[in-house]
């Protein structure tokens, strides 16, 4: 057909999406959570130091990043909050645990310790929950002279697995006294299927505001550390120190009335609904689709108690099948164009919505990009499968789509 080289070219445009989306991290500014450390601090014979001391205590130094593996070459973000109290007292405090035994700053406990004493608490602010993530790694040089790699002692979030979450891992060594965490703000991707960390700055605020509002908290300060390497990490810590009283932080829930049935078939005729729901349906049903899997992901998580990983399996088809099958049967009576716009616009609009959804106010160049080659592919299986069905523009779509599903399970975005 006279317009299948035309098409083609949208398809070619959709490749090179995806060839910039995979090497625009080697080009343009690390996004935040994707640094490229200084090669000062990268050295790993003289790494950058911090000193933890609290109450003359004997000093712990510690790496202030974190790391994918054991070596100072696989930096990625750095420790934005340290506590002055063991991991373990931290983490029943932040879990809103009602039995716990408080010890003086210069004392530590256990499990067995925390467990078999026991104070009744009542307070208010975040109750951060047990959370999944990868495994990362900082380094300590410990004052007895020990040198070695921490792995998190405990993940905590605040937000579902498959929607917007803060997300905290915390390392500590035995009887340090202390506890250094890496808070920051990520999102589940549904076509990348893993998370894309958003920033570290406003989680480190909500961290910081939470201790802030805790009646057993005796110091909240900021310390410069110089481990910021991003426009959204400043390299200021919140250190923060506890005077041994400790509070159970509650939450408050709130409904939303929505419109009934009755009051808008009052407010429309029938008839005019479908018409109109027909020609919109191109617009609003993918992208409606793509939401829905967001929001059904995220209600199940929280009500069901299923594991984040078998609803995100359970959920995935939708997209992958769903959005180009009804991009496809949606525009059979719209002329090509028309049915690749409605179809490309009502896409960008759901990941816009969904963003505002997430609180995500930052992304990359990589991601946006990859973005708009998912949004390309779309608008060819719909204008492939519009007035006058074209199969070759159609099976363009489709290989771009397979395309833009595959990169990132490849490493490729």
């Amino acid at each position: 057909m006279a317009e299948g080289p035309e098409w083609f070219a949208v398809g070619l445009l959709v490749a090179a999406f995806l060839l910039v989306a995979g090497t625009v991290g080697g080009v343009t500014s690390p996004s935040p959570g994707e640094t490229s450390p200084p090669s000062s601090h990268a050295v790993s014979d003289d790494p950058l130091l911090v000193e933890l001391r609290d109450d003359g205590e004997p000093a712990h130094h510690l790496w202030p990043y974190t790391s994918r593996r054991k070596t100072f070459d696989s930096r990625t973000l750095g420790i934005n909050v340290v506590v002055y109290e063991d991991p373990v007292i931290v983490r029943r405090a932040m879990a809103g645990g009602t039995a716990i035994e408080w010890i003086p700053a210069n004392n530590t406990t256990t499990d067995a310790d925390a467990e078999t004493h026991s104070i009744e608490i009542d307070g208010r602010g975040i109750a951060w929950s047990d959370a999944e993530g990868a495994v990362r790694y900082t380094y300590v040089e410990t004052s007895d002279g020990e040198k070695r790699w921490l792995r998190e002692r405990f993940q905590v979030r605040d937000g579902p697995y498959l929607g917007s979450r803060d997300h905290i891992r915390a390392y500590g060594v035995r009887d340090g006294g202390w506890t250094a965490m890496q808070a920051h703000t990520e999102h589940w991707d549904w076509f990348r299927l893993r998370h894309s960390v958003s920033g570290v700055t406003d989680a480190q605020q909500r961290v910081e505001m939470d201790f802030m509002e805790a009646r057993f908290v005796d110091d909240v300060a900021r310390s410069y550390y110089g481990n910021g390497d991003t426009a959204d990490d400043d390299g200021w810590v919140t250190v923060v120190s506890l005077d041994g009283r400790l509070a159970v932080l509650g939450a408050v829930l709130g409904a939303v009335a929505l419109p009934s049935r009755r009051e808008l078939r009052e407010r429309f005729d029938v008839t005019d609904l479908r018409e109109v729901a027909d020609a919109l349906a191109p617009l609003l049903v993918p992208g409606a689709l793509y939401l829905g899997v967001r929001l059904g992901g995220i209600a199940l998580e929280t009500t069901t108690g299923a594991p984040p990983k078998l609803i995100a399996a359970t959920l995935y088809p939708v997209i992958a099948v769903g959005v180009p099958g009804f991009a496809f049967v949606l525009p059979r009576r719209r002329a090509r164009i028309t049915a690749f716009v409605l179809v490309a616009a009502g896409l960008s609009a759901a990941f816009f919505a969904d963003y505002l959804l997430l609180g995500i106010d930052v992304l990359s160049l990589r991601s946006i990009h990859y973005r708009g080659a998912v949004v390309l592919s779309a608008g060819l299986v719909a204008a492939g499968g519009a007035d006058g069905r074209d199969r070759e523009i159609a099976a363009t779509g489709v290989v771009c789509w397979l395309a833009t599903l595959v990169a990132p399970l490849v490493g490729a975005v």
